[in-house]
């Protein structure tokens, strides 16, 4: 069960639970600027999109499955960071831009951020590099 709300004077306020069947394991959690929840499978980049006004997820299958290490989201777009690669996606799965890159030697990257037209792939050590989109 998901609970969707707001916090309010340090105390959670619920607005809404949606229930997934069957339950979702081991995804990446992203939470959209509009307020869905995208559940997003690293093995393969599919998506659960839930969304808590209709209390209902939708599956989304891309149509290159990859292997995802990170995640982030705009207001239109939903990024994956595969190997070498940040994926611009939609919400239908559909890549719109494949943006590459070179890391330096020792740099895993863990984490990505994307704002304004750059994107920011941070490792376990705090390391952070940016990349114009």
């Amino acid at each position: 069960m998901l609970h969707f709300g707001t916090v309010v004077d340090n105390q959670f306020k619920e607005t809404t639970q949606v229930r997934l069947e069957p339950p979702v394991n081991g995804a990446m959690p992203v939470l959209s600027p509009n307020g869905n929840l995208l559940l997003i499978n690293k093995a393969s980049g599919s998506m659960v999109v839930i969304d808590p006004q209709t209390k209902a997820g939708t599956v989304v299958r891309p149509a290159k499955p990859s292997r995802i290490r990170a995640a982030a989201a705009d207001s239109s777009y939903v990024y994956l960071l595969s190997d070498g690669a940040a994926l611009k996606t939609d919400l239908t799965g559909k890549v719109l831009s494949t943006y590459r890159f070179q890391l330096r030697r020792g740099f895993d990257p863990s984490s990505l951020a994307v704002t304004g037209n750059s994107f920011y792939l941070a490792d376990k050590s705090g390391h952070i590099a940016r990349f114009r989109l």
